[in-house]
């Protein structure tokens, strides 16, 4: 189970103000209690992507969708800008980047918002470490 903080929820709030995508997400997350694996589910409850994802071949777990974004998440020229935390710049850079992803695969671009919490909260450095061993 990961947990984010409803400080770490108003940063990502105060961040990605202008993102509708975003709103309805961290709402999600907050009427979760921040556990964003409950709001991931419900979120791909909501719109219609968990059969989207299983023919895709994507998986319908947070870990799972998380784990598709890798490429995207840990190219070498982004890992050389990586901070730790919950930043602006890293926010702004990572939520497109698997919104993209997402979207390439059919499924909607509100997931990218728990998808990046996830990977931010498990750390950034850790999460593309992973996928090298």
């Amino acid at each position: 189970m990961t947990i984010v903080t409803p400080a770490e929820i108003s940063q990502v709030r105060s961040v990605l103000a202008g993102n509708s995508n975003a709103s309805a997400a961290l709402q999600v997350i907050e009427e979760c209690e921040g556990n964003l694996e409950d709001a991931f589910e419900v979120l791909m409850i909501e719109s219609g992507a968990m059969g989207e994802a299983d023919r895709q071949g994507f998986g319908t777990s947070l870990e799972q969708l998380a784990q598709r974004c890798r490429n995207v998440i840990c190219q070498e020229e982004f890992r050389e800008e990586i901070v730790e935390g919950f930043s602006r710049d890293l926010l702004n850079t990572l939520v497109p980047m698997i919104a993209g992803q997402l979207l390439a695969g059919n499924l909607p671009a509100v997931l990218a918002i728990p998808i990046a919490m996830y990977v931010l909260k498990l750390g950034i450095k850790r999460y593309c470490k992973s996928s090298e061993s």
